[in-house]
């Protein structure tokens, strides 16, 4: 497969970073290391194959950093009026994988930065002939990073000397999150720093203290949000065990 590229002169599309040369750059770059080439080499492609865009979905990690495989999606897109983006607006995949993933984000890395459940956007290079799974090349960051959001406390107690006859109690502030732009992402979520036991904390986003925190926003997050901090609940000084 080394040098197909070359002798069919795809034209990928326009603005694209992925061009020719680079695609087979990568491939030099690989060349003797990689079963999947070797396979590759063995079965080239049909005269006037190109490397085409591709829409994949990560289903599971592969032996060998920023490997993975997953689906493709058929070409069958609804453009639904309303409603969040969903696997439905980009088409339909099969109900087992159809091909093999590589993440130059990863290229000469031990990693695996994409969650199962992950989609990205790439380009076909080629087939394997003993399965005939695709090849697909993507350049996709980590699946999520942490982000700078907004957080209200919606909920719980701030903990610390409030049992009944004595004693303390944990806090419970539960707050509800927003992007920068005041676009709500989730609510009742509880901040993934440890609290103190027994001590009383202000909730974060009231008086004069920051209404910011830090969360991540990835596929394997339950609800989408990972709240890793709060950075304006502090412990009550006021209050203390």
């Amino acid at each position: 497969m080394i040098g197909a590229f070359d002798r069919y002169q795809p034209r990928l599309p326009r603005g694209s970073q992925l061009t020719a040369d680079s695609l087979n750059d990568i491939l030099r770059r690989l060349e003797g290391t990689d079963a999947d080439l070797a396979t590759l080499r063995r079965s080239p492609m049909p005269p006037g194959f190109k490397p085409h865009p591709q829409v994949v979905r990560i289903d599971a990690i592969a032996t060998g950093g920023g490997r993975y495989t997953g689906k493709v999606f058929m070409p069958v897109v609804t453009a639904r009026p309303t409603g969040d983006l969903a696997e439905a607006d980009l088409g339909i995949t099969q109900t087992v994988a159809n091909c093999v993933i590589w993440n130059l984000d990863e290229l000469d890395h031990q990693t695996h930065h994409l969650d199962a459940g992950a989609m990205a956007a790439g380009f076909v290079v080629g087939q394997r002939d003993d399965d005939n799974y695709w090849i697909v090349l993507i350049d996709a960051p980590p699946s999520g990073t942490p982000t700078i959001v907004k957080v209200a406390k919606d909920g719980g107690t701030g903990g610390g000397d409030t049992l009944v006859g004595g004693g303390y109690d944990d806090c419970t502030w539960t707050y509800t999150v927003s992007s920068l732009a005041d676009v709500v992402l989730a609510a009742t979520v509880t901040p993934e720093r440890e609290r103190i036991a027994g001590v009383a904390y202000l909730p974060g986003g009231q008086d004069d203290r920051s209404e910011y925190g830090l969360a991540y926003l990835g596929h394997n997050s339950g609800n989408g949000i990972l709240l890793l901090d709060v950075y304006g609940e502090v412990p009550d000084p006021g209050d203390c065990p």
